[in-house]
This record gives structure tokens, sequence and C-alpha cells, in this order.
């Protein structure tokens, strides 16, 4: 199943927060499927220091979860407008996109989405997701 040949469902996380209480915010990915899925996120880190832009593209991964539930995979207020997710079932279908990230078999966080077999990693397509201009939370259902 391909992004585009699935429906998914994204919705934007909205929360009253008391005065005395801090938000609560991140990305999260709901599995509304029947199977186990296992989850990676990509996203820019732009790692700004002394008003000096030194980024790069980083993919973290592996989340599985299960079926009729929920992960956070960034925690805290979103940062970038845009995540890149790629999710699959272990049969091997799931949710895919275009835009390119590394990564491995094992848990990893990899820095830089360029080279990745090269440098010993997998390359995968993974779907953008927009969370919004001023998004400080934000879910991505996963059904089929």
């Amino acid at each position: 199943m391909r992004i585009g040949a699935v429906a998914i469902a994204t919705l934007m996380a909205t929360g009253v927060a008391l005065a005395a209480a801090p938000a609560f915010a991140e990305y999260k990915v709901c599995n509304k499927t029947k199977l186990t899925t296992s989850v990676a996120v990509g996203y820019y880190d732009d790692k700004t220091a002394n008003g000096v832009e030194d980024g790069v593209w980083v993919s973290e991964g592996w989340w599985n979860v299960e079926a009729g539930k929920c992960a956070d995979l960034i925690k805290g207020p979103l940062k970038v407008r845009y995540v890149y997710v790629y999710a699959e079932h272990p049969d091997g279908s799931g949710w895919s996109g275009d835009s390119n990230f590394c990564v491995k078999q094992a848990e990893f966080t990899i820095r830089g989405n360029e080279n990745c077999e090269r440098r010993g990693f997998e390359t995968k397509g993974f779907s953008e997701v927009d969370t919004g201009a001023d998004g400080k939370s934000y879910t991505t259902n996963l059904t089929d």
C-alpha cells in the first residue's frame, strides 16, 4: 500500500493548557490498522548556534506501534513544519512517499539523508506531512 492508495487521515491535535501548567505537545502516530506497524520519522534539524544555521536531515526509528495504539515520535513542541513518515507492516506492505531518508534494520538515529547505501544504510521513501504553520502538536493516523 502506498500513501496515495491509502487513506491516511491526519488531524491537528488541540488541547487546553492551564495557565500554571506547561503545554503538552508532540508529533504522534496512531495505528488504526489491525496489524502492528513499524514507523520511522524524518525531519530537518537546524541546529542553529550563534545565529549560524548548521542543519542536517535526520531520520529515526523504529517505533513498533501495536494495532489500535499510538506512539509519540517527536516529544515536545514541534520545531519544524514538515515531518516525514515511513511505516510498514511485517509483511512488507505499508506507507511510503517520495522523500528519501536513510534507515537500518535495528533502532536508529541517522544524521544526513544522502549516500545511504555507501554509509551502510538502506534508502526508504518517506511521506511528507505538513503539520501546519503554527502546529505545536500533530497526529497522523495510519489506516487501511
